[in-house]
């Protein structure tokens, strides 16, 4: 920000210098007979076409500091300048300069700066074309020469201010800015100079203010046909922006559906059990509470917690004869328990919104040391995010009762998971595991039986009452 004021300060003093070399420089025959032509550059500086943005803050609404518009007012400096010369021109730069922050209400440290660019670029402009020979009595190579002299310096010096103060105030760069947002007019502003230069030319042989006039009324009639097109499609743009702020907040009530539904799912599939009822939401929670101790981004603690939610809903593949069963299972029954994370696999990567959490679920139930299932994956092959959801999920299951035992207290739960660590699961997970017991304290954790246990508990007492 203290670069930019500089920069507007500096253009503030050489557009004061400007003046002031001009003042002293003006031709004595300079009067009132100027004031028409004058009036009219002001004019052109103040008609202008308001050009669409592509940057919006709010969608609908440009903002003052995002207009882009073209003006004429070119045209009308550089006529003066072919007319009346260099000095003449300064003012009328003023002028325009002036009429431009009366129009558009500028601060005033804008209003310095904008007088001070416009006179200087108009002051160097004139310059060149004065030594190239542009005040030359024929229209000669030397004078085409030095009109497009002119008009590139005005453009560049003028352009590149206004870049250099918007790449210091928004740290853009400047040379991408400048291509963007100035890049596409040089051709405009050039035929404008141009068209300018020509006039004063023509009037200074003897064309009258009236003929000048009628060969500037085509610049109207494109203003006016240029300004209808502009209206155009800058409502296209504001209507396009609209839809896509539709399309935005439907996509976010789409997602958070989303994330309901899945919630929902895996609430249905422990509910087949009222001992695991509510098992995949505490799995989530302690495998995303993990995931922030280890550093996962936010993207990815959302796929931990969605694949925590859904880690075992290939268990809608198991027989209840092995699912419910109350005694150990035998070796052909532990195979068809363990199908049910290449089952889970299977269901969520035919869901585009959930193939990102597939293969998480596939591999919950492997190893760090290998002999886990069903790939008997180790170390480094297994997904972190997979190897979180082992922990948590054992976590879980060893603090919440079930009908053959109770719960453990959460120390005693996290010593058998440090007993195994190394070889079922990875000991850095186990390492923040500790972590997190030692700052959530043991009262965080939650048998996630418990709660379904009273429920079930009230309802029975409910019923005998009634009955």
């Amino acid at each position: 920000m203290k670069r930019s004021a500089l920069l507007i300060g500096l253009f503030g003093v050489t557009g004061a210098a400007t003046l002031w070399l001009s003042y002293s420089s003006l031709p004595d025959w300079v009067g009132w007979r100027q004031v028409p032509v004058v009036l009219l550059a002001v004019a052109l500086q103040s008609v202008s076409v308001d050009l669409f943005t592509y940057h919006h803050k709010t969608p609908g609404v440009i903002a003052p500091s995002e207009r882009r518009a073209l003006t004429a007012g070119l045209a009308g400096t550089f006529l003066v300048l072919g007319l009346y010369g260099t000095e003449v021109a300064v003012f009328t730069a003023l002028m325009q300069a002036i009429a431009s922050a009366f129009l558009i209400r500028s601060p005033w440290y804008k209003a310095v700066f904008n007088t001070g660019l416009y006179t200087t670029a108009t002051f160097l402009a004139g310059w060149v074309y004065n030594h190239l020979g542009g005040m030359s009595p024929f229209w000669d190579a030397a004078a085409v020469g030095a009109s497009l002299a002119a008009t590139i310096l005005y453009f560049l010096v003028q352009n590149t201010g206004v870049a250099v103060v918007i790449s210091l105030s928004t740290d853009r760069g400047l040379g991408r800015l400048w291509l963007d947002s100035f890049g596409w007019v040089g051709l405009q502003q050039a035929v404008l100079g141009i068209i300018g230069l020509l006039l004063g030319r023509s009037m200074q042989n003897g064309m009258t203010l009236l003929g000048g006039l009628l060969l500037l009324s085509p610049l109207f009639l494109l203003r006016y046909s240029y300004s209808s097109f502009a209206s155009r499609i800058q409502a296209y743009v504001l209507e396009i922006e609209r839809v896509n702020k539709g399309l935005a907040d439907l996509n976010e009530e789409l997602k958070e559906t989303n994330a309901e539904l899945i919630e929902t799912l895996g609430s249905v599939l422990d509910a087949r059990d009222r001992y695991t009822y509510g098992h995949s939401t505490q799995v989530a929670t302690y495998a995303v509470a993990l995931g922030e101790k280890l550093g996962l981004p936010a993207e990815e603690l959302e796929r931990l917690r969605l694949a925590a939610l859904l880690h075992d809903i290939g268990k809608v593949g198991i027989p209840e004869t092995v699912l419910f069963k109350a005694g150990p299972l035998d070796a052909h029954e532990r195979r068809i328990m363990q199908a049910h994370a290449e089952i889970g696999y299977r269901i969520t990567r035919q869901i585009h919104s959930l193939a990102g959490v597939a293969e998480i679920i596939r591999q919950h139930h492997e190893w760090w040391g290998g002999g886990g299932y069903p790939r008997n994956l180790k170390g480094e092959e297994i997904l972190l995010s997979a190897r979180i959801i082992g922990v948590a999920d054992a976590l879980d299951t060893l603090i919440s009762d079930r009908p053959y035992r109770k719960g453990k207290p959460v120390e005693v739960a996290y010593q058998e998971i440090r007993r195994c660590s190394g070889t079922q699961f990875d000991p850095q997970v186990a390492g923040a595991l500790e972590q997190l017991i030692r700052e959530r304290g043991g009262l965080w954790f939650q048998n996630s039986a418990y709660k379904v246990t009273q429920s079930a508990l009230a309802l029975e007492v409910a019923a005998s009452m009634s009955g």
